[in-house]
């Protein structure tokens, strides 16, 4: 997987409005952080939100799709990540309240639980 830097600055400057967003490269694509919590990410030159539940049955809705990709044994796996509404790419505001919905749903999401030291 790839992505274009150009477009991942163009998604950084549509999220701006929502607070500090980070990036972090993660295989072969650009995770996008509110806080500790992914909220999107740059695949191919798509952009996908991370949304579960509720969110994902929105996002479904509008007709987005999922981001699916095969694996070593042939089987289709799905991600938690949706395509964005196409609204997302052209407002920022548009941009923000997703990014604020993924944010909602991120943390709605029970923590793994810290493993013991020995």
């Amino acid at each position: 997987m790839s992505f274009s830097q150009s477009f991942a600055d163009e998604l950084a400057d549509l999220m701006s409005g929502a607070g500090k967003i980070t990036q972090k490269k993660m295989f072969g694509a650009l995770a996008y952080y509110y806080g500790s919590d992914i909220v999107g990410c740059l695949f191919d030159d798509g952009f996908y939100l991370k949304a579960k539940g509720a969110l994902a049955d929105e996002l479904q809705a509008l007709r987005c799709k999922p981001f699916v990709y095969k694996g070593k044994s042939g089987k289709t796996v799905a991600m938690p990540y949706w395509t964005a509404p196409q609204a997302c790419l052209d407002d920022a505001d548009e941009m923000v309240k997703w990014i604020k919905k993924a944010k909602a749903s991120a943390a709605s999401e029970p923590k793994p639980a810290k493993k013991k030291s020995k």
